[in-house]
């Protein structure tokens, strides 16, 4: 409640909970008509994604005639979330062939089977064996196979 005996006109902050954000324009004064009487006004002053602020006037007049403000400030909340997607792609390369793969994610995982048969596994960047070289270029990824150095290591 706000008002009794004094004349008011306080800024009101609300704060999502932590990790949260206020949608930008859900800002909502919502008065209790019950609870509330007399001269008394409300001013919507900003919402920004980490804080609403709302101001509330109420004015003392004596006698019972007295602002009064029963009220809350309602607003919409969001949370960011990372989305992961796991897209499989299976390319088979020839021995000195190349692929590009289109908007791969800097944090993507990329697995592969080798010509030697390992089984390999790297996250963003550059990466190369005797067998594979893959490398960024702008969001996407090249991938290109290597004529292995020593033969001998390799199976069918």
């Amino acid at each position: 409640k706000h008002g009794k005996k004094k004349n008011l006109n306080p800024l009101h902050h609300f704060f999502p909970p932590s990790g949260w954000k206020v949608v930008k324009g859900t800002a909502k004064f919502i008065e209790n008509p019950n609870e509330s009487r007399g001269t008394r006004s409300d001013q919507y002053i900003k919402a920004e994604e980490d804080e609403v602020v709302w101001q509330v006037t109420t004015l003392n007049r004596g006698g019972g005639k007295s602002g009064i403000s029963d009220f809350h400030i309602a607003f919409r909340i969001y949370k960011m979330v990372e989305e992961r997607k796991s897209i499989k792609r299976n390319v088979a390369l020839q021995w000195n062939q190349s692929v590009v793969a289109t908007e791969v994610p800097d944090n993507a995982v990329v697995t592969f089977t080798s010509f030697d048969g390992t089984k390999n596994q790297y996250i963003g960047g550059t990466f190369s064996n005797d067998y594979i070289k893959a490398k960024r270029v702008g969001k996407n990824m090249q991938f290109e196979a290597l004529i292995p150095k020593n033969i001998s290591n390799v199976s069918n």
